[in-house]
Protein backbone atom coordinates (compact mmCIF):
# COMPACT_ATOMS: atom_id res chain seq x y z
CA UNK A 1 0.00 0.00 0.00
CA UNK A 2 1.22 3.73 -0.39
CA UNK A 3 -0.20 7.17 0.36
CA UNK A 4 -0.32 10.16 -1.82
CA UNK A 5 -1.31 13.67 -0.64
CA UNK A 6 -3.93 15.75 -3.11
CA UNK A 7 -3.45 19.57 -2.37
CA UNK A 8 -6.72 22.00 -2.73
CA UNK A 9 -7.20 25.11 -4.20
CA UNK A 10 -8.42 28.69 -2.37
CA UNK A 11 -11.56 29.13 -0.61
CA UNK A 12 -13.75 31.05 -3.30
CA UNK A 13 -15.38 34.65 -1.81
CA UNK A 14 -18.22 33.50 -2.67
CA UNK A 15 -18.49 30.31 -0.31
CA UNK A 16 -19.13 32.50 2.77
CA UNK A 17 -22.53 33.60 1.51
CA UNK A 18 -25.63 32.33 4.10
CA UNK A 19 -27.82 30.98 1.04
CA UNK A 20 -26.32 29.96 -2.70
CA UNK A 21 -27.97 29.82 -5.97
CA UNK A 22 -26.35 27.64 -7.53
CA UNK A 23 -23.60 24.57 -7.24
CA UNK A 24 -20.42 26.24 -7.15
CA UNK A 25 -18.35 24.27 -10.33
CA UNK A 26 -16.12 21.40 -9.12
CA UNK A 27 -12.47 22.46 -7.91
CA UNK A 28 -13.09 26.18 -8.07
CA UNK A 29 -12.62 25.87 -3.94
CA UNK A 30 -12.17 23.85 -0.84
CA UNK A 31 -14.53 23.64 2.34
CA UNK A 32 -13.72 25.42 5.51
CA UNK A 33 -11.95 23.21 7.79
CA UNK A 34 -13.96 22.06 10.82
CA UNK A 35 -14.71 19.80 13.21
CA UNK A 36 -17.60 18.02 14.76
CA UNK A 37 -19.01 17.84 11.29
CA UNK A 38 -21.98 15.66 9.98
CA UNK A 39 -20.65 13.58 7.07
CA UNK A 40 -22.03 10.93 4.64
CA UNK A 41 -21.00 9.40 1.66
CA UNK A 42 -21.70 6.55 -1.08
CA UNK A 43 -19.29 4.23 -2.39
CA UNK A 44 -17.48 5.61 -5.35
CA UNK A 45 -20.14 8.19 -6.18
CA UNK A 46 -20.55 11.64 -3.26
CA UNK A 47 -19.37 12.81 0.22
CA UNK A 48 -21.74 15.05 1.99
CA UNK A 49 -20.06 17.38 4.29
CA UNK A 50 -22.87 19.76 6.92
CA UNK A 51 -21.58 22.20 9.84
CA UNK A 52 -18.99 21.80 11.69
CA UNK A 53 -17.06 24.82 13.68
CA UNK A 54 -13.01 25.67 14.62
CA UNK A 55 -11.76 27.43 16.87
CA UNK A 56 -10.56 31.40 16.31
CA UNK A 57 -8.71 33.31 18.45
CA UNK A 58 -9.54 30.77 20.91
CA UNK A 59 -12.88 30.64 20.55
CA UNK A 60 -15.09 28.12 19.17
CA UNK A 61 -17.39 29.15 16.06
CA UNK A 62 -19.60 27.39 14.07
CA UNK A 63 -19.27 26.99 10.16
CA UNK A 64 -22.82 27.60 8.55
CA UNK A 65 -21.53 25.34 5.52
CA UNK A 66 -22.80 22.07 2.95
CA UNK A 67 -20.62 20.76 0.66
CA UNK A 68 -20.23 17.68 -1.36
CA UNK A 69 -16.65 16.11 -2.72
CA UNK A 70 -17.27 14.11 -6.21
CA UNK A 71 -16.01 10.17 -5.47
CA UNK A 72 -16.79 9.53 -8.88
CA UNK A 73 -14.42 11.88 -10.54
CA UNK A 74 -10.45 10.68 -11.07
CA UNK A 75 -9.07 12.90 -8.58
CA UNK A 76 -5.60 14.84 -9.64
CA UNK A 77 -3.21 16.54 -7.09
CA UNK A 78 -4.59 20.51 -7.74
CA UNK A 79 -8.12 20.19 -8.02
CA UNK A 80 -10.33 17.82 -5.86
CA UNK A 81 -14.03 18.26 -6.86
CA UNK A 82 -15.67 20.22 -4.69
CA UNK A 83 -19.20 21.38 -4.73
CA UNK A 84 -20.74 24.50 -2.89
CA UNK A 85 -24.64 23.21 -1.98
CA UNK A 86 -27.27 25.84 -1.36
CA UNK A 87 -28.09 26.03 2.81
CA UNK A 88 -31.70 24.78 4.04
CA UNK A 89 -34.14 27.69 4.09
CA UNK A 90 -34.83 27.76 8.51
CA UNK A 91 -32.88 29.23 10.72
CA UNK A 92 -31.26 26.25 11.59
CA UNK A 93 -27.56 26.70 11.74
CA UNK A 94 -26.17 23.92 9.19
CA UNK A 95 -24.53 22.04 12.41
CA UNK A 96 -27.42 21.55 13.57
CA UNK A 97 -29.16 17.87 12.91
CA UNK A 98 -28.14 14.27 11.93
CA UNK A 99 -27.83 13.69 7.96
CA UNK A 100 -28.96 10.44 6.64
CA UNK A 101 -28.46 9.36 2.81
CA UNK A 102 -31.45 7.44 0.92
CA UNK A 103 -30.74 4.10 -0.63
CA UNK A 104 -31.26 5.02 -3.37
CA UNK A 105 -28.82 8.76 -2.93
CA UNK A 106 -31.40 10.53 -4.20
CA UNK A 107 -32.13 12.38 -1.11
CA UNK A 108 -30.84 13.39 2.46
CA UNK A 109 -32.51 13.57 5.03
CA UNK A 110 -31.62 16.04 7.84
CA UNK A 111 -33.46 15.16 11.47
CA UNK A 112 -33.44 17.11 14.29
CA UNK A 113 -35.90 17.25 17.21
CA UNK A 114 -39.10 18.36 16.10
CA UNK A 115 -38.86 18.09 12.33
CA UNK A 116 -37.12 16.68 9.32
CA UNK A 117 -35.74 18.45 5.80
CA UNK A 118 -35.24 16.65 2.62
CA UNK A 119 -32.66 17.87 -0.06
CA UNK A 120 -32.82 16.50 -3.58
CA UNK A 121 -29.49 14.85 -4.63
CA UNK A 122 -30.42 15.65 -8.19
CA UNK A 123 -32.22 19.00 -8.10
CA UNK A 124 -30.52 20.59 -5.49
CA UNK A 125 -33.77 21.47 -4.09
CA UNK A 126 -34.48 21.24 -0.42
CA UNK A 127 -38.02 20.44 1.25
CA UNK A 128 -39.73 20.24 4.61
CA UNK A 129 -41.03 16.87 5.25
CA UNK A 130 -44.23 17.76 7.10
CA UNK A 131 -45.11 14.18 7.83
CA UNK A 132 -41.93 13.59 9.95
CA UNK A 133 -42.93 15.65 13.21
CA UNK A 134 -41.27 14.18 16.17
CA UNK A 135 -40.92 15.14 20.23
CA UNK A 136 -38.62 12.10 21.29
CA UNK A 137 -36.12 10.42 20.08
CA UNK A 138 -34.07 12.23 18.28
CA UNK A 139 -31.04 11.00 16.87
CA UNK A 140 -27.66 11.18 18.86
CA UNK A 141 -25.07 10.73 16.13
CA UNK A 142 -25.20 9.60 12.46
CA UNK A 143 -27.86 7.61 10.75
CA UNK A 144 -26.91 4.19 9.13
CA UNK A 145 -28.98 3.60 6.37
CA UNK A 146 -29.83 -0.03 4.97
CA UNK A 147 -28.56 0.46 1.16
CA UNK A 148 -30.61 -3.21 0.51
CA UNK A 149 -33.92 -1.81 2.43
CA UNK A 150 -34.25 1.57 2.35
CA UNK A 151 -34.37 1.44 6.45
CA UNK A 152 -32.48 3.93 8.82
CA UNK A 153 -30.84 2.83 11.72
CA UNK A 154 -29.61 4.95 14.35
CA UNK A 155 -28.94 5.31 18.80
CA UNK A 156 -31.63 7.76 20.14
CA UNK A 157 -30.38 10.73 22.01
CA UNK A 158 -32.02 11.64 25.31
CA UNK A 159 -31.32 15.31 27.71
CA UNK A 160 -31.72 13.35 30.88
CA UNK A 161 -29.12 11.87 32.33
CA UNK A 162 -31.20 9.05 33.62
CA UNK A 163 -31.42 7.65 30.17
CA UNK A 164 -27.16 7.53 30.01
CA UNK A 165 -27.05 3.69 31.00
CA UNK A 166 -30.36 2.56 28.92
CA UNK A 167 -30.03 3.82 25.89
CA UNK A 168 -32.11 2.88 22.24
CA UNK A 169 -31.42 1.89 18.57
CA UNK A 170 -34.43 3.50 16.27
CA UNK A 171 -35.39 1.37 13.42
CA UNK A 172 -36.68 4.46 11.13
CA UNK A 173 -38.73 3.93 7.70
CA UNK A 174 -38.83 6.47 5.20
CA UNK A 175 -41.54 5.77 3.49
CA UNK A 176 -44.15 4.78 6.19
CA UNK A 177 -42.75 7.63 8.19
CA UNK A 178 -42.63 5.04 11.77
CA UNK A 179 -40.19 3.95 13.78
CA UNK A 180 -39.40 1.56 16.20
CA UNK A 181 -36.90 1.33 18.86
CA UNK A 182 -35.26 -1.79 20.74
CA UNK A 183 -33.32 -1.27 23.98
CA UNK A 184 -29.35 -1.56 23.79
CA UNK A 185 -27.75 -4.57 26.05
CA UNK A 186 -24.23 -4.56 26.95
CA UNK A 187 -22.88 -2.96 23.28
CA UNK A 188 -22.40 -0.90 22.16
CA UNK A 189 -21.48 1.46 25.71
CA UNK A 190 -24.17 3.88 25.92
CA UNK A 191 -20.90 6.21 27.66
CA UNK A 192 -18.93 6.26 24.84
CA UNK A 193 -19.14 7.54 21.34
CA UNK A 194 -19.82 4.58 18.08
CA UNK A 195 -19.04 4.90 14.54
CA UNK A 196 -21.59 3.02 12.17
CA UNK A 197 -21.66 1.60 9.13
CA UNK A 198 -23.51 -0.62 7.10
CA UNK A 199 -22.42 -4.23 5.37
CA UNK A 200 -24.28 -4.57 2.66
CA UNK A 201 -21.94 -8.00 1.77
CA UNK A 202 -23.37 -9.46 5.54
CA UNK A 203 -26.57 -7.58 5.68
CA UNK A 204 -25.31 -6.42 9.09
CA UNK A 205 -24.48 -2.78 11.01
CA UNK A 206 -20.62 -2.67 12.22
CA UNK A 207 -20.62 -0.48 15.39
CA UNK A 208 -16.85 0.62 16.30
CA UNK A 209 -16.77 1.67 19.88
CA UNK A 210 -14.79 4.71 21.14
CA UNK A 211 -13.00 3.31 23.73
CA UNK A 212 -12.75 4.48 27.58
CA UNK A 213 -10.84 1.63 29.30
CA UNK A 214 -7.35 -0.24 28.15
CA UNK A 215 -9.36 -3.61 27.71
CA UNK A 216 -12.42 -2.52 25.77
CA UNK A 217 -13.32 -4.60 22.97
CA UNK A 218 -14.46 -2.09 20.12
CA UNK A 219 -15.71 -3.98 17.39
CA UNK A 220 -19.25 -4.79 17.69
CA UNK A 221 -22.64 -5.72 15.20
CA UNK A 222 -26.79 -5.65 15.03
CA UNK A 223 -28.44 -8.34 13.88
CA UNK A 224 -30.96 -6.69 11.37
CA UNK A 225 -33.13 -9.90 11.86
CA UNK A 226 -32.94 -10.64 15.45
CA UNK A 227 -32.51 -6.74 16.51
CA UNK A 228 -29.60 -8.12 18.93
CA UNK A 229 -25.86 -6.20 19.03
CA UNK A 230 -23.10 -8.48 20.01
CA UNK A 231 -19.36 -8.14 20.07
CA UNK A 232 -17.53 -9.53 17.01
CA UNK A 233 -14.87 -11.93 17.71
CA UNK A 234 -12.05 -10.86 15.62
CA UNK A 235 -8.38 -12.29 15.27
CA UNK A 236 -5.53 -11.17 13.18
CA UNK A 237 -3.95 -7.77 13.42
CA UNK A 238 -6.74 -6.85 15.66
CA UNK A 239 -6.34 -2.61 15.94
CA UNK A 240 -5.23 -1.02 19.93
CA UNK A 241 -8.16 0.26 21.62
CA UNK A 242 -9.18 3.95 20.30
CA UNK A 243 -10.90 7.04 20.46
CA UNK A 244 -12.31 9.09 17.54
CA UNK A 245 -11.34 6.53 15.00
CA UNK A 246 -12.01 6.69 10.89
CA UNK A 247 -14.80 4.30 10.26
CA UNK A 248 -15.41 3.22 6.80
CA UNK A 249 -17.39 0.15 4.86
CA UNK A 250 -15.67 -0.91 1.93
CA UNK A 251 -15.67 -2.47 -1.45
CA UNK A 252 -19.83 -2.91 -0.72
CA UNK A 253 -19.48 -3.73 2.77
CA UNK A 254 -17.35 -6.66 2.21
CA UNK A 255 -14.19 -4.75 4.13
CA UNK A 256 -14.31 -2.65 6.82
CA UNK A 257 -11.92 -0.24 7.53
CA UNK A 258 -10.34 1.51 11.02
CA UNK A 259 -8.04 4.37 10.65
CA UNK A 260 -6.36 7.08 12.77
CA UNK A 261 -7.95 8.45 16.22
CA UNK A 262 -6.60 9.17 19.77
CA UNK A 263 -5.14 7.62 22.62
CA UNK A 264 -7.46 6.94 26.01
CA UNK A 265 -5.69 10.18 27.66
CA UNK A 266 -5.94 12.39 24.67
CA UNK A 267 -2.24 12.79 24.00
CA UNK A 268 -1.52 11.58 20.96
CA UNK A 269 -3.17 11.11 17.74
CA UNK A 270 -2.56 7.98 15.58
CA UNK A 271 -1.48 7.32 11.67
CA UNK A 272 -2.09 4.07 11.30
CA UNK A 273 -5.04 1.70 9.09
CA UNK A 274 -6.50 -1.58 9.26
CA UNK A 275 -8.94 -3.75 7.49
CA UNK A 276 -11.47 -6.51 8.40
CA UNK A 277 -12.49 -9.26 6.50
CA UNK A 278 -16.22 -9.81 7.29
CA UNK A 279 -16.14 -12.98 5.86
CA UNK A 280 -13.61 -14.47 7.55
CA UNK A 281 -13.21 -11.66 10.73
CA UNK A 282 -9.76 -11.23 10.32
CA UNK A 283 -8.51 -7.67 10.48
CA UNK A 284 -4.70 -7.18 8.91
CA UNK A 285 -2.19 -4.37 9.33
CA UNK A 286 -1.85 -1.91 6.54
CA UNK A 287 0.56 0.99 5.58
CA UNK A 288 0.61 3.84 8.08
CA UNK A 289 -1.32 6.74 6.83
CA UNK A 290 1.39 9.46 6.24
CA UNK A 291 0.40 11.84 9.02
CA UNK A 292 -1.95 11.37 12.08
CA UNK A 293 -5.60 11.51 11.64
CA UNK A 294 -8.60 11.71 13.64
CA UNK A 295 -12.39 12.02 13.21
CA UNK A 296 -15.30 10.43 11.08
CA UNK A 297 -14.41 12.23 8.06
CA UNK A 298 -13.60 9.32 5.37
CA UNK A 299 -14.93 7.51 1.96
CA UNK A 300 -13.86 4.89 0.21
CA UNK A 301 -13.82 4.95 -3.44
CA UNK A 302 -12.02 2.22 -5.90
CA UNK A 303 -9.09 0.98 -4.17
CA UNK A 304 -8.61 4.20 -2.24
CA UNK A 305 -9.38 5.36 1.39
CA UNK A 306 -9.67 8.86 1.81
CA UNK A 307 -8.98 9.87 5.48
CA UNK A 308 -8.48 12.84 6.78
CA UNK A 309 -8.09 15.04 10.36
CA UNK A 310 -11.77 16.45 11.71
CA UNK A 311 -10.40 19.82 11.99
CA UNK A 312 -8.65 20.28 8.41
CA UNK A 313 -10.32 18.68 5.19
CA UNK A 314 -8.44 21.34 2.75
CA UNK A 315 -6.54 18.48 1.53
CA UNK A 316 -7.20 14.66 1.40
CA UNK A 317 -4.90 11.63 1.77
CA UNK A 318 -5.52 8.32 0.43
CA UNK A 319 -4.19 5.16 0.10
CA UNK A 320 -4.00 2.06 -2.15
CA UNK A 321 -5.81 -0.73 -0.62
Amino acid sequence: MRWTRLHSLPLAAAFAARALPHVLAAGSFTPIGAGLSETVSSENEKLYISGGGRYISENFQFTDQFVSLDLSVPWTSDAPAWSSLPLRPTDQLEFQGTMALAKDHEYILFFSNTSAYKYNTKTNDWDKDTFMNFTYPAFDGGVITDTDSGLMYGIELWDDDEFLDKRRFTEWNPVTKNYTSVDIKGHPDPKVWTSMVYSSASKTIFGYEDAYLPQQSSLVSYNIKTKEWSVVNATGDIPPVRQSPCFVSAYGGKKLIVAGGQNLDLTAVYKDVYIFDVETSVWSKLADAPRAARGPLTAHIGHYLSHENIQRIKSISKSVL
